[in-house]
């Protein structure tokens, strides 16, 4: 992860302007929340989040993700991962 700082519209879980860069372009963290937002190609979200249901839903390791991905269609996918599994603890 990119510690150099970018200021960039709103964070979408807590309105923070400055963020840090992924390894991904186009997608960047929070460093007022740790949420993790933008838009990249859909093979690239794998990077963030697995499209599975968390097998530790209560756990406090979560953080909240709103991407707009990029394949053959467009879609744009947000909620709650856990971190230590990177898989979905809620959707919306």
């Amino acid at each position: 992860m990119n510690i150099a700082k970018h200021y960039t519209k709103a964070c979408p879980a807590c309105n923070h302007t400055v963020h840090e860069y992924t390894d991904v372009f186009g997608v960047y963290k929070c460093t007022g929340c740790g949420a993790i937002h933008g838009e990249c190609f859909k093979r690239d979200a794998g990077n963030f989040y697995k499209p599975y249901w968390s097998k530790a839903p209560n756990s406090p390791n979560t953080f909240y993700i709103d991407l707009v991905t990029h394949g053959l269609t467009v879609e744009r996918f947000h909620g709650w991962i856990n971190s230590d599994d990177k898989c979905i603890v809620q959707v919306g």
